[in-house]
């Protein structure tokens, strides 16, 4: 293509064939493309053209489309790039990686997808919601598709799917507790969420037994089992069942309401707090000793 561009071409000569071979630059072309236009020069061919997304995005038709071969970029485009290349009438080889949020911007400027479709490799950077990840796993692009995080509320997460969250290579976080119904769901997911848990004690006990198991509670960070007063309390098997659960961070009930012989068997342990214990009947001596010994040592009033 430089050897080219140097010909020293006057108005008066006539060129029948001009053909390029290796590789191009996007100006290269550009230059080689005004040859096109000269009145002496005839058909004008380019082998093919590699560079930048940013410098093939800034081409013409009347330059790319003098390629015989591929035009491809040798980086890859961001969504308003992918858009320009797209759009050309000669295919371009791209992949695309920007945030998500531009790539969902893009898609409602364009009104469609296409510069997806039409990618190789689509990566969106930083942490994107899950609707911008849904509208990157619904593209058809030929490569594969790469979220690096996402982080939304545990409602929308949990609305989400495998397909979506799957393609997740860092993590995926709620940014609000989960109800234990939402809490079961994001366990299910094959791609860990990071979620803590917030419900009633009835909640979170009501799903125990419909799952017929507590691994919502394992997976979760924190737990918190709200409710205070009659039967919105928990009650000891209830609070000792959530306390049991294998959660990283910390366990925290508002209110446990039984009797004293049930109080009695409270087991509070290490980040485990009971706001508070209200017994509902007369404590026997050893009932109330096994109670005492319980303020202070996770369990705050009683």
């Amino acid at each position: 293509a430089a050897q080219i561009l140097a010909l020293p071409i006057a108005s008066n000569d006539t060129i029948t064939t001009v053909t390029v071979t290796g590789t191009a630059t996007a100006q290269q072309a550009l230059d080689i493309a005004t040859l096109d236009a000269l009145t002496g020069v005839g058909t004008v061919t380019i082998a093919a053209v590699s560079d930048t997304a940013l410098a093939l995005s800034g081409a013409t038709n009347a330059a790319l489309d003098l390629v015989t071969g591929t035009v491809t970029a040798t980086t890859a485009a961001t969504a308003a790039q992918a858009t320009a290349l797209q759009v050309f009438t000669e295919a371009v080889v791209y992949s695309v990686s920007d945030t998500g949020a531009n790539v969902v911007a893009q898609i409602a400027t364009n009104t469609n997808d296409n510069f997806l479709d039409d990618a190789v490799e689509v990566t969106l950077t930083g942490t994107s919601t899950v609707a911008q990840a849904a509208a990157a796993e619904a593209a058809t692009n030929s490569g594969t598709t790469t979220v690096e995080a996402i982080e939304d509320t545990a409602a929308l997460l949990a609305g989400s799917s495998n397909a979506v969250l799957n393609l997740v290579s860092g993590t995926v976080t709620a940014s609000t507790a989960a109800n234990a119904a939402e809490a079961t769901t994001l366990q299910g997911f094959t791609e860990a969420v990071v979620y803590s848990v917030s419900d009633t004690a009835a909640a979170i006990a009501a799903q125990i037994t419909t799952n017929t198991n507590d691994s919502f509670l394992d997976d979760a960070v924190n737990i918190t089992a709200t409710g205070t007063g009659g039967a919105n309390a928990a009650d000891v098997s209830g609070a000792n069942a959530i306390l049991g659960a294998a959660n990283s961070g910390t366990k925290t009930i508002e209110e446990v309401r039984d009797t004293a012989d049930q109080a009695a068997l409270l087991s509070v342990g290490a980040n485990e707090t009971v706001s508070l214990l209200t017994v509902t009947d007369g404590a026997e001596d050893s009932e109330a000793v096994a109670i005492h010994a319980l303020i202070g040592n996770g369990v705050t009033t009683a």
